[in-house]
């Protein structure tokens, strides 16, 4: 269920105790807006980079910082926004016709024939989440109204949350700062050309119903299905999926065992592509790690450390897809070493490179056997892939 408390992002180190002090800015913010705000501290070790909760006991607001992000600007970002939704949890001042999922949702999982519970679950977690980025648009606009925050600092939050979007909390919350920066009359020209380079044009139009909302000043439940549906446009191949993936779940826990069949790897430029397989390759029976089916178990994970034993131990190959874009991305060249370790340490192949170009990846030799996709095209390379995974 959709819990309406404002969590902000993932990591996981050692714990030990820091003392937090209240800057003056954070508190004339308290101040003006009259906030109900308790006890703030850093914990070292927390699955977001801030945790606010109120108190049952004294009514007022604790808040959680990860020490990670101590005394950096991202800490003085996240601190204000979360005092924007404290602020909307105490005294809304939109309208929020948004039904719960309890009321929305049956509509969604009738039109979705989503009938296992685990499939409900991931529908209703997008939906909440999705319900949670429209409040927080209207609440980085008050924000920026106020002048709490500036249109450097969201753009800032944009980037933030773009370079974290392999989950969909962040991606949404990458879609309000832009929509809120747009609608202020800031630059948005650098996500423009990412989305369209990622040829994510529903997500331009996702950004349009942020900035409808803030015209309004209202959310509805007509939102959230028109988001929910530019997200998920072929709603009987998302059912398949989101059925499929929702059943990959370990017979038990010897991660010594291959979790999967196949495990992609590739840049987002590339996203298109990767998904045809990941989505082709389910379909027809194969356990595959593709990102977008991870949202649950990537939520709240160390993810340097979650990604290095995927791809080094979890997986009987690794389909790697080399372009330029992926010999430039920390992401991707942090795989690729994960998968290369792998592949030294085993006497068969496990790479399986797929190229898009001609680009030279540092550790796979030239003479490794590789596919040209543009070549040998997507329905045969399926097929080869299929072969190849099939063998015991």
């Amino acid at each position: 269920m959709c819990t309406g408390t404002h969590i902000q992002l993932l990591a996981n180190i050692k714990n030990k105790m820091l003392e937090f002090h209240l800057d003056k800015e954070y508190q004339d913010i308290i101040d003006k807006e009259q906030l109900p705000i308790g006890n703030y501290s850093y914990e070292t070790f927390l699955g977001a980079d801030i945790i606010f909760e109120k108190n049952k006991k004294t009514g007022l607001w604790d808040t959680k910082v990860y020490a990670r992000i101590r005394h950096t600007a991202l800490e003085r970002l996240m601190i204000i926004s979360s005092l924007g939704s404290i602020k909307r949890m105490e005294n809304m001042w939109y309208a929020d016709h948004s039904s719960p999922f309890s009321v929305n949702g049956p509509l969604l999982l009738k039109e979705l024939h989503l009938n296992d519970e685990k499939s409900k679950e991931v529908a209703e977690s997008v939906m909440c989440d999705l319900r949670d980025s429209f409040h927080y648009t209207i609440e980085a606009n008050y924000l920026l109204e106020k002048g709490y925050l500036t249109l450097d600092d969201l753009r800032e939050l944009a980037k933030y949350y773009q370079e974290v979007s392999v989950i969909n909390p962040m991606l949404f919350q990458f879609l309000s700062a832009v929509a809120v920066t747009r609608k202020n009359g800031g630059s948005v020209s650098y996500f423009n050309d990412i989305l369209v380079s990622l040829k994510r044009y529903e997500l331009l139009k996702i950004i349009d119903v942020h900035e409808e909302i803030i015209n309004n000043n209202e959310i509805t439940n007509a939102d959230i299905r028109k988001t929910f549906n530019l997200l998920y446009p072929d709603l009987e191949n998302v059912t398949k999926i989101l059925k499929l993936t929702s059943e990959m779940v370990l017979e038990n826990n010897d991660h010594s065992k291959n979790e999967y069949h196949v495990a992609l790897s590739f840049a987002g430029e590339d996203r298109n592509i990767a998904k045809k397989f990941a989505d082709a390759l389910t379909i027809s029976g194969f356990k595959v790690f593709y990102d977008e089916y991870e949202q649950s178990k990537l939520w709240g994970k160390d993810l340097y450390s979650h990604l290095s034993e995927v791809y080094g131990k979890r997986a009987k190959y690794c389909l790697m897809i080399i372009s330029k874009s992926y010999s430039e991305k920390l992401w991707t060249n942090h795989e690729r070493k994960s998968a290369q370790a792998k592949a030294f340490e085993q006497s068969r192949e496990y790479i399986l490179p797929l190229r898009l170009d001609e680009t030279k990846i540092d550790g796979v030799n030239s003479t490794v056997g590789y596919i040209d996709y543009h070549k040998v095209g997507f329905d045969e390379t399926l097929s080869l892939l299929k072969q190849k995974l099939a063998e015991e």
